[in-house]
């Protein structure tokens, strides 16, 4: 090997050695102050239950993105929600996470 071609492999083994320093620092951080954060209770033993839901977003208020939606999900049971781009899953997730609330 010539000595122009070793400066590829050095230059890669700096970069990922600093590359290492940073996720190091990052999983060496200390954690932070979670004092006085209360959890939410989340309870499994209830049926999670969608009656006439409509949902717009406020930028969008013309398009429903849910339109009468009914729907359960039962306690203690896995449900899988599918369907195409843009038929309302996240939205779906949002509420019952209430990332988004409403109105």
């Amino acid at each position: 090997m010539s000595l122009g071609g070793i400066a590829a492999p050095v230059t890669a083994a700096a970069q990922a050695a600093g590359a290492a320093g940073i996720l190091f620092s990052i999983i060496d951080a200390p954690q932070p102050n979670t004092a006085g954060v209360i959890e939410p209770e989340v309870s499994a033993q209830k049926d999670i239950v969608f009656e006439n839901v409509n949902f717009a977003y406020p930028l969008r208020a013309d398009v429903k993105v849910l339109d009468n939606l009914n729907l359960r999900f039962p306690a203690g049971k896995n449900t899988a929600i599918v369907g195409h781009s843009g038929s309302g899953k996240s939205t779906i997730v949002g509420l019952i996470e209430r990332w988004i609330t409403r109105v």
